[in-house]
């Protein structure tokens, strides 16, 4: 009895004198990761109460429970990027039309001896052009050739993953509440997952977030100098490879901290006092100079700024058009907005000027075309982490433990899947999560997390083995394959084809070898970028019918037309005697040339 009575007393002793320096070991672990100081409320609570991990397990009070949040960082990071995959998971994931365009481009520069200067793919001859895309084109083509399609949806998911991750640690650095920096990861990343498609910008968005991780550890800490001056010109190389047409919102995204360094406090505006403008002017003027390392130099920085002097295309490409309120991601923009607003009002803490020029300017953005909205989202979430840093982590666990608020969380999360193409696969989250959701109370209080913790981890994998056993059923190849089988049939080899097509179209008639007279790269066919025609203008003329139809086709000299229902000529070439059409089918026809078709060639024999 006195051995066993010692036992329990040394090890009373050891849990008595180890527990709060190992706990002070993993809470200062945790605010050195997510870059904050310790809190004032933590060290009071473990100098008014030393004891208290022990005893967390039998009478949680607020602070304990706190703690009981932060003690294992690792775990709770891992929870928020588990729910981010998730979260991507129930998205569908297809290939974007872009993709075939992409592909056609890298198999071009594979092929070709240098990176060219002039349109390869298309009919018309000799258009100067900057293959603003040219690195991501050439990686997507070799991970397609190795991979094939879902290779190229894989790299997709891991950098979408990456960016969640990054924007989650962007966040952590404005607040000490990890809960509601993933709350406002989350946010942010359901609406950056719709962009998130087989498309150069994955990769800028990821850059960018890097970028602001880099400018706020400067502006929070005065620290980093040499990162920026490293890192900024890295970032700037990359942009202008990968995706030359979104490198003047680097600079957009490096302005506004540049200028509050000139600034003055002036009401509820601050300058934070670690921005100087000799550091930041220099990082500029490097970023600027580190864009011109690439294959078409200063060309590639002005491509934007020429494909936009041309307006009138905002009308046909669906997301240049300004933001309505049919838009799709119109309700999460005003919710956005009205965060921001809410915050700006009534947090007690001076805002700094670089937050009103990102939100302000990238709203102002989403207002005049929809594919802001990424931008909005991307430069503005994580402000929401600032403005509301004062929520402590256990007020939002009670928060999202009342019944209404796990109700609500349960429905919200139902109509995701109902929502999600009707893909059973999402059942795997939806009903074990509302399962979870219905019996959450009637767990033991230190099991909650631990309970949720694996609920992930199983859902994840659930859905991660069935995509892997029974993969999607979304279609690989676009809806005018069929017509272009058709063609197929009719001819010897895509070098024959001079092809007439839609511009949703162009991008897969040249992945298949064949040259069209337009595809999705709008700006390759406007004037300012190609110095000989504006053939975009052109072809939303016939389209319409501004232009005779019989006067646009003698000015090339095409033996195929692909048209759809919404093309004038879908109904001009029916009723054309020098047309044969022999596809008709879901709004689409293919008319051939009399006297280029193997009925011809019989009626000569």
């Amino acid at each position: 009895m006195n051995s066993s009575s010692t036992r329990c007393a040394r090890t009373s002793a050891r849990k008595t004198t180890t527990a709060p320096e190992s706990w002070r070991k993993t809470a200062s672990f945790f605010f050195l990761q997510s870059q904050s100081c310790f809190p004032e409320k933590i060290s009071h609570i473990l100098e008014q109460n030393p004891l208290v991990l022990p005893r967390m397990g039998r009478n949680p009070c607020k602070g304990e429970l706190l703690m009981t949040i932060i003690q294992h960082p690792r775990r709770y990071g891992g929870m928020f990027l588990l729910l981010i995959v998730i979260l991507l998971l129930a998205i569908p994931m297809k290939p974007d039309n872009d993709v075939w365009f992409l592909l056609a481009s890298g198999r071009a520069l594979d092929v070709l001896p240098s990176i060219p200067m002039q349109e390869p793919l298309t009919l018309h001859p000799g258009l100067d052009f900057v293959m603003e895309q040219w690195l991501t084109a050439y990686l997507f083509w070799h991970v397609h050739q190795i991979f094939s399609m879902t290779g190229l949806l894989v790299l997709v998911f891991l950098v979408a993953l990456f960016t969640g991750y990054c924007y989650l640690r962007l966040t952590m650095q404005e607040t000490t509440s990890f809960f509601l920096a993933g709350l406002v990861t989350l946010f942010t990343m359901r609406v950056l997952a719709a962009f998130m498609t087989t498309r150069p910008q994955i990769f800028s968005y990821l850059l960018f977030t890097l970028a602001f991780l880099l400018l706020e550890n400067y502006a929070k800490s005065g620290r980093g100098k040499k990162a920026l001056f490293i890192g900024l010109p890295v970032i700037s190389m990359l942009i202008i490879n990968l995706h030359a047409g979104f490198f003047p919102m680097l600079i957009c995204l490096i302005l506004p901290y540049l200028l509050e360094s000139f600034m003055k406090d002036v009401g509820p505006f601050s300058r934070n006092k670690h921005l100087m403008g000799k550091i930041l002017f220099p990082a500029l003027i490097l970023t600027v100079l580190a864009a011109l390392c690439n294959p078409y130099g200063i060309q590639a920085l002005t491509y934007a700024a020429s494909g936009l002097m041309s307006g009138y295309h905002a009308s046909v490409i669906n997301e240049m058009i300004p933001l309505s309120i049919q838009a799709d991601f119109f309700p999460p923009t005003i919710l956005l907005v009205a965060l921001l607003i809410f915050g700006y009002i009534h947090t007690p803490k001076r805002i700094p000027y670089r937050y009103i020029f990102l939100a302000g300017g990238t709203f102002l953005l989403t207002c005049l075309m929809q594919r802001g909205a990424a931008l909005f989202f991307l430069f503005s979430g994580f402000q929401l982490a600032y403005l509301f840093q004062d929520i402590q982590d256990a007020d939002i666990v009670r928060f999202l433990k009342k019944p209404f608020v796990q109700f609500m969380l349960a429905s919200i999360l139902l109509a995701m899947v109902a929502a999600k193409d009707g893909d059973w696969r999402s059942l795997f989250l939806g009903v074990p999560l509302c399962l979870l959701l219905l019996f959450w109370n009637r767990l033991p209080e230190q099991e909650q997390p631990r309970a949720f913790f694996r609920f992930l981890v199983s859902s994840a994998c659930s859905i991660l083995l069935t995509f892997v056993v029974l993969p999607p059923t979304f279609p690989m190849q676009p809806d005018a394959q069929g017509a272009f089988r058709a063609l197929a049939n009719r001819t010897i080899s895509p070098s024959s084809i001079r092809l007439y097509c839609d511009y949703d179209d162009g991008g897969y008639a040249e992945y298949l070898g064949i040259r069209p007279y337009i595809d999705p790269r709008a700006e390759v066919f406007m004037l300012p970028v190609n110095h000989q025609k504006d053939i975009f203008k052109e072809w939303m003329d016939v389209k319409t019918g501004r232009i005779y139809y019989k006067d646009f086709l003698a000015r090339y000299d095409f033996n195929y037309l692909l048209v759809r229902k919404e093309d004038a000529l879908y109904y001009a070439l029916a009723q054309d005697n020098h047309y044969r059409m022999f596809y008709d089918q879901d709004g689409i026809r293919v008319f051939e040339k009399k006297g280029e078709g193997a009925e011809d060639f019989v009626e000569r024999l």
